[in-house]
């Protein structure tokens, strides 16, 4: 049976009023998929501004609606279990639905590993270039969580973009856990934190890295299993103004105790 959680969550700007949807799906596979709708199209509907996602056995449907709440682009996502006895693993496929057009060339299906994270564009508006775009976790018996919320629609980098830590600041909440006052810059920063691990920033996907880290100026946020961080730096962290996400690779790295609260910064 398909349970469906839903959360509306608004944000405003000076520019566009940005909106963001948060479903949380559970198959008939056994998988869990954290599904979250992006908006930059402003409309006092949220059903319009946005679309629908909703769920039926191991499949999920992603319409628009018309200002008639008539369907005008819909398409499901096939989320089958891989069938074997090694790591748990899904194939994603795309269909378009009823008849309607959405796809100028249907995409291959794909491979996808438990607790991934995927990108998915919806559609952009010709003549203002504003967007609507999905991304979606899912898993079976692995942490996963919703993604932190943006202070606008992120974008994805051009690979190989400088990613830039500038005097960091790790937080717990309000309060700074450890900092360091260097700067390091490149494609792949990285930072060991007491008691937290290892965490390496990429500007591109690579094997081991999730898409899990959002950029806001000078604010990095981003999500390991059931924890969410916060990174603050007296400089941008990328040099183009906006929300930009990044991949990161978590490793764990057991701390003793008495270790002072200080950021290891490294470049690769």
């Amino acid at each position: 049976m398909i349970k469906t959680i839903v959360l509306t969550l608004c944000m405003s700007s000076s520019l566009v009023a940005q909106e963001m949807m948060n479903y949380i799906f559970h198959l008939d596979n056994g998988a869990r998929v954290l599904y979250q709708t992006y908006s930059q199209i402003s409309m006092p509907d949220a059903e319009k501004a946005f679309g629908t996602a909703t769920a039926s056995g191991n499949v999920i449907r992603r319409t628009m609606l018309d200002e008639n709440r008539k369907p005008w682009l819909a398409f499901e996502l096939h989320i089958d279990r891989e069938a074997g006895a090694g790591p748990i693993r899904f194939s994603l496929s795309m269909e378009p639905v009823g008849g309607l057009s959405f796809f100028n060339q249907k995409p291959v299906p794909r491979e996808i590993e438990n607790g991934d994270r995927i990108l998915l564009d919806v559609l952009e508006q010709p003549d203002t270039g504003r967007k609507i775009f999905d991304t979606f976790q899912l898993g079976i018996g692995v942490p996963m969580q919703i993604m932190p919320m943006p202070a606008s629609i992120p974008q994805v980098p051009v690979a190989g973009i400088q990613v830039r830590l500038q005097s960091p600041r790790f937080m717990k909440g309000l309060d700074v856990f450890a900092k360091n006052e260097e700067t390091i810059t490149g494609t792949h920063v990285a930072v060991s934190v007491p008691g937290e691990g290892r965490f390496t920033f990429s500007s591109q996907p690579e094997p081991g890295f999730r898409m899990e880290a959002i950029v806001d100026g000078s604010r990095l946020r981003f999500v390991a299993g059931q924890k969410s961080y916060d990174i603050e730096c007296s400089q941008p962290v990328v040099d183009t103004s906006g929300s930009w996400y990044l991949w990161v690779k978590h490793e764990l790295a057991p701390q003793g105790p008495g270790v002072a609260a200080t950021l290891e910064l490294s470049v690769r």
